[in-house]
């Protein structure tokens, strides 16, 4: 009875070790609040100074449809799409706009994240805007073609990226959509910054750490089973 207690407990906790990735990663907050002391553009419009939450509606394979919600959260202002970009550098803030801008241009909003996650959630402009950034930011601007509004035409809506040279490439190619430690050469040459090219995103950090503990514990659990069997076999001492 011990040994077969010992083996259901070694059991148990192998498993969930197993399942303990996957919890964390769905207990991720999909809201950020986000508070802007000027106004900030987002594709179609301009913000006013205020604060804002971004949520999540929709999620899709290769993209998210987000509604921009007012302070109380009772008024819709925006419904936009964002991509993964998992090269995108926070440096600890929750917000990162398009640097390099022309002085008066005001700031436009590249990317969010959303609270307990390394992930940049990158937004969508319409292809003609999307041009300007890109040239003027010397960054790869992911779009859509102009005038696609509503969250039914944005879920369907053809996705690009355009590099600082008003190349036109597949997103899957300029920007890290998926976890991966390879960078992009395309990328690299389509004008990526340094923070957004090198070293492993921090989510496959984590990960590594993920795989080193369930190894341990594989580990642990065989050493145990080993022990347990084992006994069982010995030759009585005389």
């Amino acid at each position: 009875m011990i040994e077969r207690a010992i083996t259901i407990a070694v059991a148990v906790a192998v498993l969930g070790g197993l399942a303990a990735p996957a919890a964390r990663a769905q207990d991720v907050s999909t809201k950020a609040v986000l508070t802007f002391s000027r106004p900030v553009e987002i594709p179609g419009q301009v913000l006013p100074a205020g604060t804002y939450t971004f949520a999540l509606s929709d999620a899709m394979s290769d993209r998210h449809i987000v509604q921009v919600l007012s302070a109380d959260q009772s008024r819709v202002v925006a419904i936009v799409m964002t991509i993964p970009n998992y090269r995108l550098a926070f440096s600890g803030d929750a917000v990162i706009t398009f640097t390099e801008l022309p002085a008066g241009s005001g700031e436009a909003l590249r990317a969010w994240r959303y609270p307990g996650s390394a992930l940049g959630h990158e937004l969508v402009y319409p292809r003609p805007r999307a041009v300007q950034l890109a040239r003027r930011a010397n960054a790869v601007v992911p779009a859509t073609a102009e005038g696609i509004v509503g969250a039914d035409a944005l879920k369907t809506a053809a996705l690009v990226a355009i590099t600082p040279d008003e190349q036109e490439l597949p997103v899957a190619v300029a920007i890290q959509t998926t976890l991966r430690s390879a960078g992009s050469s395309l990328a690299r040459a389509a004008g990526a910054g340094p923070s957004e090219r090198d070293g492993v995103p921090p989510p496959a950090q984590g990960l590594d750490l993920v795989r080193i503990g369930l190894f341990g514990l594989a580990a642990i659990a065989a050493g145990l089973l080993m022990l347990v069997f084992g006994r069982r076999y010995v030759a009585p001492a005389r």
